[in-house]
């Protein structure tokens, strides 16, 4: 045996570097490990990737599930379905939510311009389009309020709630309802009385 060949046989290859691993993923990324493999998952969108997340492309917070940043004329706004409804959004803030708006308001900077749902026939599409009241910019996505704008009309909405839940009860006390209830109640108790009495022996 040749004293030299262990010094002489070609050595095993050197396995590949791992990918290297950014001090910090971006948000809404994590690391996870599938079948040994380091994997990278995104927990909006459940995008999987084998390498790790660039920074510069993922900076800020992840979009909801198929909604899209857009830039028209240097304005940039963000448009997508919501899952259950069917139609285009649009929403001029970042969509903070993940999955849908907590309420679905009609963005008070914005009205109805044109609409074909008093004539349209069953077969013809419905056709919206809204105008911007201060720019006259015109979209046929549904402008979803956000921020301060849907704060505002709730709580609107649940100051008109509560004041017409107030005046119903005032009503009611007002005409003797609870009043009534208990006189017919007295009405049904002297009936079965009697019913008693005239088939008693």
């Amino acid at each position: 045996m040749n004293f030299f060949g262990n010094f002489l046989r070609p050595s095993a290859p050197a396995p590949a570097p791992a990918p290297a691993v950014p001090a910090s993923l971006p948000p809404g990324w994590q690391q996870i490990i599938v079948d040994g493999n380091t994997m990278y998952l995104n927990l909006t969108t459940n995008e999987i990737s084998s390498t790790p997340p660039s920074s510069q492309i993922s900076s800020s917070p992840a979009l909801p599930r198929g909604w899209v940043e857009k830039n028209e004329n240097g304005k940039i706004y963000y448009a997508g379905p919501l899952l259950e409804e069917g139609i285009t959004y649009r929403q001029d803030e970042f969509p903070t939510w993940k999955y849908r708006p907590e309420a679905i308001r009609l963005s008070p900077k914005w009205t109805v311009f044109f609409s074909n749902e008093s004539t349209r026939k069953i077969d013809d599409p419905k056709i919206i389009i809204y105008k911007n009241k201060e720019t006259n910019e015109t979209t046929k996505n549904y402008p979803l309020a956000d921020g301060e704008d849907l704060k505002k009309i709730l709580a609107t909405e649940s100051a008109k709630s509560a004041a017409q839940s107030s005046s119903w009860e005032e009503r009611m006390r007002d005409s003797g309802y609870r009043g009534g209830l208990k006189n017919k109640s007295k009405r049904k108790q002297r009936k079965r009385k009697q019913s008693k009495r005239k088939w008693s022996y």
